[in-house]
């Protein structure tokens, strides 16, 4: 029995006899009523007509406890809510006790008869009026700050068919530490194109080539520049630079500068910076680009061919937006208000409804990831060069950020079963993960790097037998190696040089090896490898050979004396004669195996005579096994 005065709120539940799922919680008579309103909510800075997002809210309750229900968004004109506002989605509570709340995510779409424009965004506790409250007039709350609504985003991509000059093509092996290609048209138009430090995981061979022609180009005036970049639709972790210096420029307000996927899909209008009498299109994957002229009626018709990507789509709506400026100079653009503005609202609709949502599902499925990061790296490139960064996209960049940082700790994860597998692509993606963590900034607070450490793991087998021989030299034979030599991630490591055997034969005097010893070790001191196919297209080690002693001792009629020689290492540069240095070593490049098991191998067979006349013959093995490390 309740004492006197007090009121307690009890949850009775019923249930049907039949189906124990039937029980729903009721309120007792009696108790204290709930009162549901939602106490922070906060809507996007822009969203477009039919597109899709999250909306993440805290729904309280301050009074008693109130059974299930839903909360809903709503557009709305202004900051009430009424019979003209439009719902864009729900999200559904459970129970809600008594003083306490529920902080949760909605998925949403814009109705596609929106139009275009400023609204406020409503989120409203129990929206349903499935709930008796206390108080049924604070159930909404509104974004403090209107949202923009653009037009939907509803693909119509041209193509068109690039005719590529062949003969004046360039090309060239680029590294990781970078480096340019330069081409020039039939017309004297220069292409250059230039590959920062750290853009590509490992080297890769590229091709620039100058356009003869476009087939399908919208603008009648014709092909002013273009050029082809190949391989084709190949990434980068850092913006690329192609510079176009056409041989006879186009006036500013006819400059359609364009980009097109492969040989020429998705054709679209493509934003540049204006250097020195040059166009510069940044990049972060490979597509072709050019230059024509194009009347005011071109360029409203081609704006009306949206591409298929949102990528693509954002870029031809800013050329427009750059094109309205009438503001650009020589060596720099000046940007009005009008256009930043224009700028942040699409760049916050690709990246909250197109980037987010495909990070999000990265942070789960690894084979999401890399296309989240490029689009990532693409969007948060084109704001820098454009200077278009507003608390908002700050915001979102960390959501987008927070998710791809979850995506990669579980590609790690299925890498790392992958590798105890036996499934060896999985070191070129581990290394490859690793360096991306490294690109976003990442510390091994945020990424585990231990996967990487226990996967990236190998021992490398050394061995070298040898002769030598000539006139006034006493032979010798030797056999010296380093086994299971530990390679870390890094993939160096160091150990002591192991004598198997080593003799001369010099019958006259008795002279014999009495001694060995490794003065300096064998060491890795480097590695690198072909991180873009599989099986590897190339691995090189460089290795110091270390430092061999052998004493030997020649007995005579008087006292026996001995003396330090280096056979070893004579041995060594003579069988790499023209490939081994003495401060530095030798880079193993050529396998007979690789791809494994074992992971690569391979056996350097040499003679050499040298000045003095000694004839050395021997063979060197090389032999690297992959070994992870097991939990």
């Amino acid at each position: 029995m309740l004492a006197a005065g007090r009121r307690r709120a009890t949850l009775l539940t019923f249930c049907s006899a039949a189906v124990a799922s039937a029980c729903v919680p009721q309120v007792a008579a009696g108790a204290a009523k709930p009162d549901l309103a939602v106490s922070s909510f906060s809507g996007p800075r822009a969203a477009s007509v039919d597109g899709r997002f999250l909306l993440l809210d805290k729904t309280s309750n301050k009074g008693g406890p109130a059974r299930p229900s839903t909360t809903i968004y709503l557009l709305s004109r202004d900051r009430r809510r009424g019979k003209g506002d439009m719902r864009l989605g729900a999200r559904a509570l459970k129970v809600l006790k008594a003083k306490s709340s529920s902080k949760g995510t909605g998925r949403v779409t814009v109705p596609r008869k929106t139009r275009p424009g400023r609204f406020y965004l409503l989120a409203c506790a129990d929206g349903a009026g499935n709930v008796a409250e206390t108080n049924e007039k604070n159930n909404c709350r509104a974004s403090s700050k209107p949202t923009t609504v653009i037009a939907a985003f509803k693909p119509n991509p041209l193509n068109v068919s690039a005719v590529p000059d062949s003969a004046r093509a360039a090309g060239g092996t680029i590294t990781t530490a970078g480096g340019t290609l330069l081409a020039t048209g039939s017309d004297g138009t220069r292409y250059t194109l230039v590959v920062p430090k750290d853009a590509l995981l490992s080297r890769e061979e590229i091709t620039i080539t100058p356009l003869s022609s476009l087939a399908g180009l919208p603008f009648k005036a014709g092909l002013s520049a273009g050029v082809l970049l190949e391989p084709s639709g190949l990434s980068f972790r850092k913006a690329v630079t192609v510079r176009i210096q056409p041989a006879i420029p186009v006036p500013l307000k006819q400059e359609a500068t364009f980009s097109f996927a492969g040989t020429g899909k998705d054709f679209h209008l493509h934003p540049v910076r204006h250097r020195d009498g040059a166009l510069e299109f940044e990049l972060t994957h490979f597509t072709g680009v050019g230059l024509a002229p194009a009347t005011a009626l071109e360029f409203d018709r081609q704006g009306k061919r949206v591409p298929t990507s949102r990528e693509a789509a954002t870029e031809q709506r800013l050329h427009e937006a750059l094109r309205a400026e009438h503001e650009v100079g020589d060596n720099e653009t000046t940007l009005s208000g009008k256009f930043r503005e224009a700028a942040e609202l699409r760049y916050f609709v690709w990246g909250n409804e197109g980037i987010l949502p495909l990070a999000t599902a990265a942070a789960t499925n690894d084979k999401l990831l890399y296309q989240a990061m490029q689009e990532y790296i693409s969007w948060s490139r084109q704001q820098q060069l454009l200077g278009v960064r507003t608390t908002a996209l700050d915001a979102l960049d960390a959501r987008i950020v927070a998710q791809l940082a979850l995506g990669f700790e579980n590609a790690i994860r299925k890498a790392y079963e992958g590798c105890l597998a036996g499934d060896l692509t999985q070191i070129a993606r581990i290394i490859s993960l690793a360096r991306d963590m490294a690109l976003f900034g990442a510390s091994e607070g945020t990424f585990t790097f231990d996967f990487l450490d226990r996967c990236v793991r190998f021992e490398l087998d050394y061995d070298l037998q040898w002769t030598m021989s000539g006139e006034a030299v006493h032979p010798e034979v030797g056999h010296v190696r380093v086994q299971r030599l530990l390679l870390d991630a890094a993939m160096v490591g160091r150990k002591d040089l192991e004598y198997v055997s080593i003799g001369i034969d010099d019958p006259a005097t008795g002279c014999a090896v009495s001694s060995t010893r490794s003065k300096e070790p064998f060491e890795v001191v480097s590695a690198e490898f072909d991180l873009n196919r599989y099986p590897p297209r190339y691995l090189t080690l460089d290795v110091r050979q270390g430092l061999g002693s052998e004493t030997i001792t020649c007995p005579t009629s008087d006292t026996p004396f001995t003396y330090e020689t280096t056979m070893y290492n004579d041995a060594f540069f003579a069988l790499h004669f023209g490939n081994a240095d003495l401060s530095y070593g030798f880079s193993v490049r050529r396998w007979d195996e690789l791809g494994g098991p074992p992971y690569a191998k391979t056996s350097l067979s040499a003679s050499h005579t040298d000045d003095a006349g000694r004839t050395w013959q021997g063979t060197s093995t090389w032999t690297l096994h992959h070994v992870p490390l097991r939990p």
